[in-house]
């Protein structure tokens, strides 16, 4: 199964967008080092790594809001967020341009991480907390721009696929919903500034409009 997921994530990475492959890349990199030092499943590896971990983040290492989401606990772990990313990141790349979504996708992450700090006290990582973000600003776009139809539409699909994670992550121990909470939001908030006063709606869309063509 594993093998096959493997295939299946190669073969969208060829067809995804620049900015996109190259956070997967820097996150499987990432992950071979975390495999090298010890394996991602130990948790002081993870910890060395700079894993999200409340006391240390009390000590005063705040960097600790960042480097969590490179980190990657297990293959099945990496696997599924790069699927995630994969499938969502693209859309916002080339709907909001590159570094728009590099902002998103960094903030979220970063909100996540802190909503995590604030809520819950159990050591975390994992590109989530940013994926969440992006999810967030798919739908944030389907709201935006209500008149697209195809906007609108993938917004509200997003919207079903975060409720229905968000539901099972309630009852799946390890899970981090805190962290893809935040992220969510950060991605919402995000984007809707991005919106409001950074760009122009029907210039975004007639873009879109033209990018598709």
């Amino acid at each position: 199964m594993k093998k096959y997921a493997i295939v299946i994530l190669y073969s969208k990475m060829l067809e995804g967008d620049f900015l996109t492959k190259i956070i997967i890349i820097i996150n499987i990199i990432v992950f071979i080092f975390e495999i090298l030092n010890g394996g991602s499943t130990n948790t002081n590896v993870l910890i060395m790594m700079g894993a999200k971990v409340n006391e240390l983040i009390n000590t005063g290492e705040y960097y600790r809001f960042i480097t969590p989401m490179f980190l990657h606990i297990g293959l099945t772990h990496i696997l599924m967020n790069s699927y995630a990313l994969i499938n969502t990141g693209p859309f916002v790349e080339k709907f909001l341009g590159r570094f728009y979504f590099l902002i998103i996708y960094l903030f979220s992450g970063i909100t996540g991480n802190v909503c995590s700090y604030l809520f819950s006290d159990t050591i975390s990582a994992g590109a989530s907390t940013a994926i969440f973000g992006i999810f967030g600003c798919i739908v944030t776009c389907g709201l935006f721009f209500r008149k697209d139809k195809a906007i609108k539409r993938t917004g509200k699909n997003m919207l079903y696929i975060v409720i229905v994670n968000l539901i099972l992550n309630i009852f799946q121990p390890g899970i981090d919903i805190y962290g893809h909470l935040g992220g969510f939001l950060g991605g919402v908030l995000m984007t809707t500034i991005i919106l409001l006063f950074k760009t122009s709606n029907t210039k975004v869309v007639k873009l879109w409009k033209k990018k598709k063509l």
